[in-house]
Parts: C-alpha cells; sequence; structure tokens
C-alpha cells in the first residue's frame, strides 16, 4: 500500500474541503445577510424598543457580513494549502472575524431581546477572551503560547455553553417555526462540544514538541474535524429541509406569504447554499478521518 500516496491525496482533499466551506459560507451568509436587510426595512424609527431592534438586526448583519469574511478566508487558505504555504496569519484572521462575529451576535441578541439574557453575556465575553488567546498564542516565545491556548480554553467553555443555550437565528426571523441551528450553520450541541475539543487540542500542540509528540495534537484536531464534519452535515440538511417546507408553504402560508419575489429567491439560495456545507461536511469529516489514521500511525509507528 502506497501509504505516502494517500496521505498526498488527503492533504489534496483537505484543500478541496477548505474551498467548499468557504464557499457554503459565502453563499449562506450572504443569503442571510440580504433577509436580514429586508426586515430590518421594515422597522420604523417610533419608540426606544424600535430603536434597540433596529440595533440588534444591525448587528446581525454585520455578523452575516464577517462570517462571509471567515468564507472568503477558508478558500484563501485551501488554496495556499494546496500550494504547501499556509500561514499564520490566515489563521489568525480568521479567529479573529469569527470572535468579532461571535461579540456580534451576542451583542445582537441582548438588543433584539431588550433584556439581559445569560445566552447572549457569554456569546459577548467568550470572544474577548478568544481573541486574548489568539493573539499571544501567535507570539514566538512559548510560554506566550501555553498562556494564549489556557485563555482560549476559558472562552471555548462559556461560548460552547452560549451556542448551546441560545439560538441567535431564531431571535431575527421571529415567526419562521423552524429549527434554526447554531451560529455556525450546524447542530448547537456538537457546535460546543467542538469548540472545546478544538481549545484543548490547541493547548496540548502548545505543550508538546516532539515528533511524536505532535501527532497526539494532530489527532485531537482530527477528531475536531470529524465531530464538526458530522455537525455541518446535519445541521445544514435538516435546516435546507426545513427552508424548503417553507417554500412550498410560500403560496398560502407565512413568513414568505407575500413576501417580495428576492425575498423568496434568497431563500432559494439559502437552501441551496446549505447543502454546499453539508457537502463540505462530508468531505471535513472524511479528510479528518484519514488524518486521524496517520496520527494514529505515527504514534504507533506501525507498517501499514
Amino acid at each position: 500500500m502506497q501509504w505516502g500516496f494517500v496521505q498526498l491525496k488527503s492533504q489534496k482533499l483537505f484543500s478541496v474541503t477548505l474551498n467548499v466551506l468557504g464557499i457554503g459560507f459565502v453563499l449562506v451568509n450572504l443569503s442571510v445577510l440580504i433577509l436580514l436587510g429586508y426586515y430590518l426595512s421594515q422597522h420604523s424609527i417610533s419608540s426606544l424598543e424600535a430603536v434597540t431592534q433596529i440595533g440588534g438586526m444591525t448587528l446581525f448583519i454585520i455578523a452575516s457580513a464577517l462570517l462571509m469574511a471567515v468564507g472568503g478566508l477558508l478558500i484563501v487558505g485551501g488554496i495556499q494549502h494546496y500550494r504547501g504555504n499556509t500561514t499564520q496569519r490566515v489563521i489568525l484572521m480568521g479567529v479573529l472575524f469569527t470572535s468579532f462575529y461571535v461579540l456580534c451576535l451576542g451583542i445582537g441578541s441582548a438588543l433584539l431581546r431588550s433584556q439581559s439574557d445569560i445566552g447572549a453575556v457569554l456569546l459577548s465575553i467568550s470572544p474577548v477572551l478568544m481573541m486574548m488567546g489568539a493573539t499571544a498564542y501567535v507570539a514566538p516565545s512559548s510560554l506566550y503560547k501555553t498562556v494564549g491556548s489556557i485563555v482560549g480554553i476559558a472562552g471555548a467553555i462559556p461560548l460552547a455553553v452560549g451556542i448551546f443555550i441560545l439560538q441567535p437565528l431564531s431571535l431575527a426571523f421571529t415567526g419562521w417555526n423552524i429549527p434554526f441551528p447554531g451560529p455556525f450553520m450546524s447542530m448547537a450541541l456538537l457546535e460546543g462540544v467542538a469548540v472545546i475539543l478544538g481549545s484543548v487540542a490547541v493547548f496540548t500542540h502548545s505543550l508538546l514538541s516532539e515528533r511524536k509528540e505532535k501527532s497526539v495534537s494532530q489527532a485531537l484536531l482530527s477528531l475536531v474535524g470529524i465531530v464538526y464534519g458530522i455537525d455541518v452535515f446535519i445541521g445544514p440538511l435538516v435546516l435546507s429541509f426545513s427552508l424548503t417546507n417553507l417554500l412550498w408553504k410560500a403560496p398560502w402560508m407565512p413568513p414568505l406569504n407575500g413576501a417580495p419575489y428576492y425575498v423568496y429567491g434568497t431563500t432559494i439560495l439559502w437552501s441551496v447554499s446549505l447543502l454546499i456545507l453539508a457537502i463540505g461536511g462530508i468531505l471535513l469529516t472524511l479528510s479528518s478521518f484519514l488524518e486521524f489514521m496517520f496520527a494514529t500511525k505515527s504514534m504507533s509507528k506501525l507498517q501499514l
């Protein structure tokens, strides 16, 4: 068995995976941004509550634009990975944009609820810790890397809890009555698990230096990919089917009944884009499983 050949193909598969996920995130969040813009246009400044609602919707629009940027970074990262020159700058920018995305969701959710909510508070606090941890982690000092990864874990725990107890999109799309996923378009529970596993894997990576030890952190990161890959396959698929059901009922039932044609068309784009994300989830699961096999082979030094 040409194990090196399989590993090379796995690297190419991971590059394709990043591009598919990036395209999916760009299109999905473009659809969300357009629909949020439509609902924002329906609000008028008539009271203080209306102002807070407009502020919350505006932050959600900014959040969608930020996640579109993250999708663009995934595409850039996929191209760089294919060429074998992935830069730390792209990864850092992705973490920072994602943190700002979660921060906008947290504050926006609090404004839309017009009251303090533990889920919104957690989504507002955790990205600040994540940004601090990422900034420290990219420092050349191993001590800073360790401290940064610890701060990252401290931010990942409240983020996971916030993801589990709050579905922000349900606050913006009131009346749609469909099971909205977590902030990253996948099932909230597994999203939280992937966030915690990811922070632990980064912490492990910062502690281990030997080649054989590095394979331990590689195995943990691969497990994160497997969990999130399964998650980003099931979550978008369920939401896509739910949106398709709304589209089918649109001629006689709200929320799409009587809406402008471009809202109907954007919802179709949203539903189709979610299928692209689901395909990316399948590819991520497969490529992460192959990476997990390579990591365990390196740890055990078995000749396959």
